[in-house]
């Protein structure tokens, strides 16, 4: 998943969000304009 983000960036892609999870814990973070969000193992996020 790192290397697809890197490429994206690299490309010129505006990666606004990116989404994770299942790893018991929940958080935000933003780097270099991005949004990180990690999901719990049932948390859900709407997109729209």
């Amino acid at each position: 998943m790192d290397k697809i983000y890197v490429w994206l960036k690299e490309k010129g892609h505006p990666v606004i969000e990116w989404l994770y999870g299942h790893f018991h814990d929940s958080s935000i973070e933003y780097i270099s304009g991005t949004k990180f969000t990690l999901l719990n193992i049932d948390e859900l996020k709407e997109l729209i």
